[in-house]
This record gives C-alpha cells, structure tokens and sequence, in this order.
C-alpha cells in the first residue's frame, strides 16, 4: 500500500514550486538559490553543543578584606558552562571585600582548587584564628610567611 507522499503525479505536482515554471524559469530559480546557499544567510544553523559541569560553591564567604567566620553553611551546586571554569578547579567561593582587587572584586566567585599547599607566590584561601582569607602567599624567609593582598 503507498501513502499519499508516495503516489505518482499525472500532470502537475501542486507541491513542486518548478513544476508550473519554463526550463528558463527554472534556471533563473536556481541560480537565485545558489546565490541564498553562497551568502550564508539562509543555512539552517546547527545547535552548538556547550558542556556543562556541576560544581559546589560554598554560601559562606571568603574576605578579601578582615575576615570572615569559617562557619559549616550549605554550598549550593550549580552547572556552570565548562569553557569559564578553570581545569582543575574543585569548588568555588564567593569573595567579600576588595582588597584583592583588581584580581578579585567584592561578590565575584573565585574557583578553587583544593590542595594540600600553597606555593610562594599563588593566591590561596587560608584559615586563621576562625575566619576565612582569600590572599597572595608571600615567604620571606624559612618559618616567617605574610598573607598579602
């Protein structure tokens, strides 16, 4: 059994829009459509495909000024497109004050990687006396550190 899609016209196909067009006519439309293919502006546009990954940021804060208390909060997980992340990044924390600029701003979202240590020089969360710093690790010599903003 054919379907209607498949059945032979006799004549004239009221779905082909060159049927009732002369060889010329024909030809005249085609090189109208080869003129839409060569300007691009009228190609079906393919989705692009971003990839996501979910991440934890952490609700309490990290000073970048006087401290903030290191407190158990809830993180919140969120799909971030992978292209902005960092590659090894581990989780993110929002920053709180504007010592650390213009590398870091107040609420901006720093993405951490979790470490066992910082080297001279990098830019850590550190934990002192209860509360939480975002700063630059400067050694000045053997035992004697500055957290630096």
């Amino acid at each position: 059994m054919k379907s209607i899609n498949d059945e032979a016209y006799f004549g004239v196909n009221p779905a082909d829009p060159f049927s009732s067009l002369t060889d010329e006519g024909r030809e005249k439309a085609m090189d109208y459509i080869n003129l839409l293919h060569a300007s691009g502006m009228y190609e079906k546009q393919t989705a692009k495909i971003i990839p996501f990954r979910s991440i934890d940021i952490f609700e309490n804060a990290v000073s970048a000024g006087t401290g903030n208390f290191l407190v158990d909060r809830p993180k919140e997980t969120v799909c971030i497109d992978e292209s902005i992340l960092p590659e090894d990044t581990t989780f993110g924390v929002r920053i709180s004050g504007d010592s650390m600029e213009p590398e870091f701003h107040d609420g901006q979202i720093a993405w951490v990687l979790q470490q066992e240590s910082v080297a001279n020089g990098e830019i850590g969360i550190f934990a002192l006396n209860g509360e939480a710093y975002i700063k630059k690790l400067q050694v000045l010599f053997i035992g004697h550190i500055i957290l630096h903003n």
